[in-house]
């Protein structure tokens, strides 16, 4: 669960970045867009993971937090 986290809080770190670079118009709304898309999807994938995880197994994840 550690490692889907991980990359949870990357893509988020990565989502971040690329919002700013379109805020400094670094990139254009349609690069943007394009590479929105992708990362958009990734982030879904890895919640679905997390909350499949986190049905199956929630006592032996309580017991990794303590």
């Amino acid at each position: 669960m550690i490692f889907i986290d991980r990359a949870i809080a990357r893509l988020d770190l990565l989502k971040l970045l690329i919002q700013l670079c379109w805020d400094i118009q670094a990139i254009d709304t349609n690069k943007y867009a394009t590479i929105s898309l992708p990362i958009n999807e990734v982030g879904k994938m890895l919640g679905g993971w997390k909350k499949s995880l986190q049905q199956k197994a929630p006592e032996s994840i309580s017991r990794e937090k303590n």
